[in-house]
């Protein structure tokens, strides 16, 4: 097979990946503090802190959480999705595809193995809320409603398929 002079790189394309890594890192968000008075919950005119105090983060810790459901509660329902509509025989097998074709955490065990430590009723109902809030991408899949209200893991549910 030769080389496609379209697809070559030259060696001023090649890019250093730790020139990447400072690229994003410049790129991320920054923490944005407010300086709350927490007696009046009113802004200090001056932009300074208030000495009793201090900076107030936004939320942060609220907004990750909530980023973080968002992300792995919609990877979570949509891999129910596939269970029950046969696409995929069980939730370990999702787990795998993850890992190694989407990079999903090995300290997490995959979305499927994640949703089972979480606790797949407090999922449902986060799943619930975010249909509420945002429509129909969020409906959940019979398949967790079932589950989260019989108490039953997807660990469960896989020890009943046959592989």
């Amino acid at each position: 097979m030769g080389s496609d002079n379209n697809t070559a790189l030259t060696s001023s394309q090649v890019v250093n990946i730790e020139d990447l890594r400072r690229m994003a890192h410049r790129r991320l968000p920054r923490v944005i503090f407010d300086y709350l008075d927490t007696q009046s919950g009113s802004r200090p005119r001056s932009g300074g802190t208030d000495s009793r105090t201090g900076p107030q983060s936004r939320n942060c810790s609220a907004n990750i959480l909530r980023r973080r459901e968002r992300t792995f509660y919609g990877m979570i329902n949509e891999g129910a999705r596939a269970l029950e509509e046969g696409m995929a025989l069980r939730s370990a097998d999702i787990d795998v595809v993850y890992q190694n074709a989407y990079g999903f955490p090995a300290s997490r065990g995959g979305p499927m193995f994640y949703a089972d430590t979480v606790g797949l009723p407090k999922i449902y109902e986060r799943v619930c809320q975010f249909y509420g809030e945002h429509g129909e991408r969020w409906r959940p899949s019979e398949l967790l409603r079932n589950l989260a209200q019989a108490g039953r893991t997807f660990r469960e549910f896989d020890a009943g398929r046959v592989g």
